[in-house]
């Protein structure tokens, strides 16, 4: 009987890791993409200061 109640647990939770995963990748994507903007600017703003074209 356990493992009867145990199939239907794993069972609603893999709905809602798929459901999760599908935001997940998502805010992964946003997250990264912010990152990699954030990682560009600061590289600019080094550059400028390191060599100023003005």
């Amino acid at each position: 009987m356990p493992t009867l109640s145990a199939t239907p647990a794993p069972a609603r939770q893999h709905k809602k890791l798929a459901i999760t995963g599908a935001s997940g990748d998502a805010a992964t994507s946003a997250v990264a993409l912010v990152a990699l903007g954030g990682l560009f600017l600061i590289w600019a703003r080094r550059r400028q200061t390191a060599h100023p074209e003005d």
